[in-house]
């Protein structure tokens, strides 16, 4: 009986396992959404087509001059480089709500503005290549997302383009490159008597040019003295291009104005010194030294599109300079005293001293460093056109004394010989005769 029982059991798992195996082969044939299903409304092929690059590199321009012979805009570059990196910098067109409102629970990391998000330090490197990957039609396939691609070609200057993939119609991205030679850029620079008042910074109408100073113009590898075209600075050409001559082009005129021409692009260490035998001091700079670090992209002209003077645009390269003087009248009893100091800020500024001075008046976080050993004063009387009055060397220990000043407000400047700390200003006040203690005036230092 038992194994009767055992029997009939196999057996109908044996026809269970035959039932299952008919029923998955029949079934999809049986089906109706399987028979009549319509095509898929994005087909692969037209999912490719978006996510296909098909790029092509053209002459930006017609150049008649070109290394290679001449070129007219559109013609085809025929052998390039290219690299393609994921552009991930964010998303300035996202909407403000949801993800990019204090309201989200996220926020600010749901956020992908990029004056909210954490910009990363790098942008990824996606693939590089050739022209022979875009060969006969032929392109690179690229998942969704934002994209930098960048070309260089011999005899072109480098370029490229962002792309967001999907491209749109059939994948095709046009590069133009420009052609060398590229347009020169012309240098200009402004030498100016900073007194009215002494700030490094050039006031007009009431700061003059200066005569004779001396640029000496750098780069990474070191002095320029030749133009784009090989010849020394200052040349000057015809019509034909033939250089026909040279002017004293890097020796301020009456106004103040150097003008170098024929430059290439790149970023210039610019040196401005006085005539020799004088004893002029300088009061500007840039971040922290005698130089100015000055950016020529071709075909500039010098002049900045930011700085303006009465509405005109102004060179983006500047030189302020002081010479001692004393114009305080012998008679008078007030004065000016003081020490300079050298000062560090720390972050969060919260506990130690007060800054004293006008960067950061008002902060704490302050640390008194030591004097400083080659400090400039100068004064300059609020009440007769903001011209400096007086203008003097602090004593190496960082302490001044300015005496004979009349009653009146000053604005009172500070600043060291090396130019290695932000320059500094605030007003004082002479009253009765008296001689007004500044206590110690801090300085901090650009990267210090």
């Amino acid at each position: 009986m038992r194994r009767v029982v055992l029997s009939s059991f196999f057996i109908l798992v044996r026809l269970t396992v035959v039932l299952v195996l008919l029923l998955g082969t029949l079934l999809p044939l049986l089906s109706p959404a399987r028979v009549t299903a319509a095509p898929a409304q994005h087909p692969a092929q037209e999912v490719d087509a978006s996510r296909t690059l098909r790029l092509s590199v053209v002459s930006a321009r017609t150049e008649a001059d070109a290394p290679g012979g001449p070129v007219l805009a559109g013609d085809p570059v025929a052998q390039y480089k290219y690299l393609i990196n994921v552009d991930n910098t964010g998303d300035p067109d996202q909407a403000r709500n949801p993800n990019c409102s204090s309201t989200n629970p996220n926020y600010p990391d749901s956020c992908d503005w990029p004056s909210i998000r954490a910009v990363p330090g790098a942008a990824p490197i996606f693939t590089q290549g050739t022209e022979a990957d875009f060969a006969n039609g032929g392109g690179i396939t690229l998942p969704p997302g934002k994209y930098l691609i960048s070309v260089m070609a011999d005899g072109y200057k480098l370029d490229g383009k962002h792309f967001t993939v999907p491209l749109p119609g059939n994948g095709g991205l046009e590069v133009a490159l420009q052609p060398h030679p590229l347009p020169s850029a012309t240098m200009r620079i402004k030498v100016f008597e900073d007194v009215s008042p002494v700030n490094g910074q050039f006031d007009a109408p009431a700061e003059q040019g200066l005569a004779g100073f001396r640029v000496t113009i750098n780069d990474i590898a070191g002095e320029i003295s030749a133009d784009v075209f090989g010849n020394p600075l200052c040349t000057t050409y015809n019509a034909a291009g033939n250089p026909n001559g040279r002017t004293n082009c890097l020796v301020s005129d009456s106004n103040g104005d150097i003008v170098v021409p024929n430059l290439g692009t790149n970023r210039f260490d610019v040196v401005v010194v006085p005539p020799d035998g004088t004893d002029w001091v300088e009061t500007t700079t840039l971040e922290g030294s005698p130089s100015w670090d000055t950016w020529l992209a071709e075909g500039a002209t010098g002049l900045d599109n930011e700085f303006v003077v009465a509405g005109e645009p102004f060179p983006w390269t500047v030189f302020g300079f002081v010479r001692p003087r004393n114009n305080l009248p012998n008679n008078a009893g007030g004065g000016v005293k003081g020490r300079l100091v050298s000062a560090s800020v720390y972050l969060p500024q919260t506990g130690g001293l007060a800054y004293y001075g006008d960067i950061w008046n008002g902060f704490n976080g302050a640390k008194v460093t030591g004097p400083i050993n080659d400090g400039w004063v100068a004064l300059s009387d609020l009440q007769n056109g903001d011209t400096a009055v007086y203008i003097g060397k602090a004593n190496p220990n960082g302490t001044y004394q300015i005496n004979n000043v009349p009653d009146g407000n000053y604005q009172f400047t500070w600043w060291d010989e090396r130019l290695h700390h932000i320059l500094d200003w605030i007003q004082v006040t002479v009253s009765n005769g008296q001689i007004y203690d500044m206590g110690t005036p801090f300085l901090t230092g650009w990267f210090t």
